[in-house]
């Protein structure tokens, strides 16, 4: 009877009791705590990006969803390849540096790249946001399993990253404001 007593009512051993219930303050201070990280990340990387902003060849913004960074494909590749430039892999490293320590996924999104008799060139555009997805993960210290590369085309047809696409080609950033991207 004790045992079942103690089963139904826990134990008086305070190290084998089970931890406390998350009140509702802890978790209104966990959607606050997220609102904050996401600032503190735009903020990071619009520092680093500040030279590439003003030339006009990157972008950041920021919403409910998370932080969004355009970078011009110009900039970030060799001409005629998918190899990274030397002079943008260590901002592009830095901007792993900010987010390596968080739980967010980031997404990288292949741009839209046009070549003549085709609408777009499909392993041109994934190549290229794998590439950056590849220096994330080896040099940056991001998760492989945090990193999800996608085709602008796929996921964004009349939004904002295919208008984006169009008017210049770029590699799109995302860093979600979730863990898990189907949230």
């Amino acid at each position: 009877m004790a045992g079942s007593m103690r089963d139904a009512f826990g134990s008086r051993n305070p190290d084998s009791s089970m931890p406390p219930i998350a009140r509702g303050y802890h978790l209104v201070n966990m959607q606050y705590q997220t609102k904050i990280t996401l600032v503190h990340i735009a903020e990071q990387v619009q520092a680093l990006l500040t030279k590439l902003i003003d030339a006009g060849q990157a972008n950041t913004s920021s919403d409910e969803n998370g932080v969004t960074i355009l970078l011009d494909k110009d900039i970030l590749f060799q001409p005629g390849t998918t190899l990274l430039n030397d002079a943008v892999q260590q901002t592009l490293v830095g901007i792993a540096a900010v987010i390596t320590l968080m739980p967010n996924t980031v997404e990288i999104l292949a741009p839209r790249v046009a070549t003549p008799g085709q609408p777009f060139a499909w392993e041109t555009g994934m190549a290229e946001a794998a590439a950056v997805a590849s220096l994330f993960e080896q040099q940056g210290g991001i998760l492989y399993h945090r990193i999800q590369v996608t085709s602008m085309v796929a996921t964004a047809q009349g939004g904002a990253g295919a208008r984006a696409a169009s008017q210049k080609e770029q590699i799109e950033i995302k860093i979600m404001k979730t863990t898990n991207p189907e949230e």
